[in-house]
């Protein structure tokens, strides 16, 4: 009784959407240090990088039982799956908001 190959291609996914959150977590630091912004947006977007850096943390450090606790299976797996999620969606909110400032900026210089 082996791996099928949806499971494997499952867990490639899944290895691949870890990989690239992980890159897109990177690329959100040096974004929220280049957008300019009112210091309760940056906070708010702070702490949403807090938020999913800190799960992940909990993830690999077992904070939320992993696989062998039979009652946590359900957390684990939701982690497992929202926190690419939610960094992916958070980094396309802040590369929208980059452009925007960035476009302003050229409609400013072109109106002077």
């Amino acid at each position: 009784m082996g791996i099928s190959d949806s499971t494997v291609a499952l867990i490639l996914l899944t290895l691949a959407g870890w990989a690239t959150a992980f890159i897109l977590m990177l690329v959100n630091i040096i974004l929220l240090q280049v957008l300019k912004g009112s210091s309760r947006s940056k906070t708010a977007n702070w702490l949403m990088v807090m938020t999913y850096a800190g799960l992940t943390i909990g993830l690999f450090t077992g904070a939320f039982g992993g696989l062998t606790n039979s009652n946590s299976k359900g957390t684990w797996a939701f982690v497992v799956f929202t926190v690419p999620i939610m960094v992916i969606g958070h980094s396309t909110y802040l590369f929208l908001t980059y452009r925007e400032q960035r476009s302003q900026v050229r409609r400013e210089q072109q109106s002077r």
